[in-house]
């Protein structure tokens, strides 16, 4: 079987030569902007394209906006936010194929 978009869903097909292979997870990730992503973004870009990832080779850039003790506070999350995600990115990444084979990855994160 394979899975293909389908006005936001995704929908089971028999596989077949001409239909290329989709993954449930991979079909997930393409067929909804804010699929796997929570609490919900106001906004968010992705590319369609999926490929595996270096967990080595993140990195998470972010910004806060508003007032400086509304700023600190913010910062401090996500810093425990993207070393918890490096860590669980990490412990995913253990018995893979080598990271030179996998692309790096940039999170940018823009909080209001």
């Amino acid at each position: 079987y394979t899975y293909q978009c389908t006005e936001g869903k995704c929908v089971k097909q028999p596989a077949s030569k001409d239909i290329p292979y989709v993954s449930l997870n991979v079909c997930m990730l393409q067929c909804s902007p804010y699929a796997g992503v929570w609490p919900r973004p106001a906004h968010i870009t992705m590319d369609k394209t999926v490929v595996p990832i270096n967990s080595n080779s993140i990195t998470i850039t972010s910004t806060a906006i508003g007032a400086k003790a509304t700023r600190d506070k913010t910062a401090k999350m996500v810093e425990q936010l993207s070393t918890k995600f490096m860590e669980m990115m990490a412990a995913l990444d253990k018995g893979k194929e080598p990271r030179q084979l996998r692309r790096s990855m940039e999170i940018i994160l823009q909080l209001e």
